[in-house]
């Protein structure tokens, strides 16, 4: 997080619903908004790959949401449900 220039954003479904799960169609548009983004967006992804990620999105199986949150000058947004 100290190496993100502009910023982190936080993105997971929560533990209920897996983004790994979704609909190709909907990965792919996600990925292609996020790659907007000038922040470094991290995603709580549950599979081991995810093709055709942008170099400013960052996919774990898990991350320390409480670190991520408690680092609030770089946490710029945090979602966990759509």
């Amino acid at each position: 997080m100290d190496s993100a220039e502009h910023g982190v954003i936080y993105f997971s479904l929560g533990s209920v619903v897996k983004s790994s799960k979704m609909p190709q169609e909907t990965v792919s548009l996600l990925l292609s908004e996020l790659a907007k983004l000038n922040q470094t967006v991290l995603w709580k992804w549950e599979d081991d790959q995810l093709p055709n990620l942008p170099k400013n999105v960052k996919v774990k199986k898990w991350f320390p949401q409480n670190d991520i949150l408690g680092m609030y000058a770089k946490c710029k947004y945090f979602k966990t449900k759509l």
